[in-house]
């Protein structure tokens, strides 16, 4: 099926853009407050092992596979009917939207959103000036079926910023001078209506941010023992914050919520544990480094799960490292083969995910 003619995009979001209150207050500097501590206090550095196994921002492209002109994407075809979106650079950042079969992408380091689907080609949606940082986490607004805005997670050197975008409309940098990331990446959720952020070993609370003008100082809600990679909300009978960490003594995704932290699963053998998002069962977890997705099914009474994950697309499709749920629990993946993988000519790319797991083992 080619990305082309088969794959598409359903229609715009019907609402305009929205407006904004611009009055905003000079940035501030975050609060670093003691915060309560669920876990033992962490090493003050990413270990350099771990450095090692993961490729910096930007780095391990491969030099035969250069990022695709518009013309070029619009000619980059995949015979797999689950991809939907080909000849992406890499993009780990995505969120399903709740009231259609479709998805919000960006790529990390161009900071283009594509708005995707398996009924139409992709569609530009909005874009993150490169300047500002890469882009490494998406959620919705919590009133996104009234205001159409999303939330961004953007780092640069020392410092992670917020970011609300509209479609069609330019970002607007709603939290800046937030800590530094250290594995290059950071996670955003909302837990009812407070922003939540992770980033290094914090999970950082906005509670008096409202959506307009400038997010104010936040308070440390949670600490971690490894740098978080992502948080993903959980609804229904999955309340609270679940925030996906990784380091030299292996992966974990952790429960955040109402001053409890719960270590809901942890992978000894994998240090890189990235994007996730929840299901009516459980998160889903990506796992780039074993290209898979884990289903984790939870327990809601103990909120931790009492077997094994499931794996989804196990060696399909590479280093699978964003994962966002659209309406009707169906899960969208998204590859950074292209940094530090092994591209195919269609990588990287956004593929809908068998949610009841796959036995698949080789590349399409």
């Amino acid at each position: 099926m080619t990305a082309t003619a088969a794959l598409s995009l359903v229609s715009i979001l019907s609402a305009g853009c929205a407006q904004f209150d611009d009055s905003q207050s000079a940035p501030f500097s975050p609060v670093a407050g003691p915060g309560e501590n669920f876990g033992e206090p962490p090493a003050p550095n990413t270990p350099p092992d771990l450095e090692q196994r993961e490729p910096s921002p930007g780095q391990g492209e491969s030099p035969d596979l250069p990022p695709q002109t518009p013309d070029e994407r619009e000619e980059c075809e995949d015979p797999d009917p689950a991809v939907i979106a080909t000849c992406l650079e890499p993009t780990s950042a995505v969120v399903g939207l709740p009231d259609s079969a479709e998805a919000i992408i960006a790529e990390r380091d161009t900071g283009e959103m594509f708005l995707v689907s398996d009924a139409e080609a992709p569609k530009p949606w909005a874009r993150i000036a490169p300047d500002e940082g890469a882009v490494v986490s998406l959620a919705l607004s919590p009133s996104y079926a009234q205001d159409r805005l999303v939330y961004a997670v953007v780092v640069s050197g020392g410092e992670t910023k917020v970011a609300r975008i509209a479609e069609g409309d330019e970002a607007k940098i709603v939290a800046d001078g937030l800590p530094g990331s250290e594995n290059g990446r950071a996670g955003i959720a909302f837990d009812d209506d407070e922003m939540l952020v992770g980033v290094g070993r914090e999970v950082l609370g906005f509670p008096e941010f409202e959506g307009v003008g400038q997010a104010g100082p936040p308070t440390t809600v949670a600490s971690t023992d490894s740098p978080i990679s992502d948080l993903c909300a959980g609804p229904g009978i999955f309340p609270g914050v679940y925030a996906t960490t990784g380091g030299t003594a292996g992966g974990d995704l952790m429960r955040v919520d109402e001053g409890a932290s719960i270590r809901v699963w942890s992978w000894p053998d994998q240090p890189s544990v990235h994007g996730c998002a929840v299901t009516t069962t459980g998160p889903a977890v990506a796992i780039p480094d074993a290209e898979r997705v884990d289903m984790v099914v939870v327990d809601p009474a103990s909120g931790t799960a009492p077997a094994p994950p499931s794996a989804v697309a196990e060696g399909q499709y590479g280093r699978l490292s964003g994962v966002g749920l659209m309406a009707g629990n169906a899960l969208v993946g998204t590859t950074t083969n292209k940094a530090g993988g092994s591209p195919v000519p269609t990588d990287d790319r956004a593929i809908i995910l068998p949610i009841s797991g796959s036995s698949a083992d080789e590349r399409t």
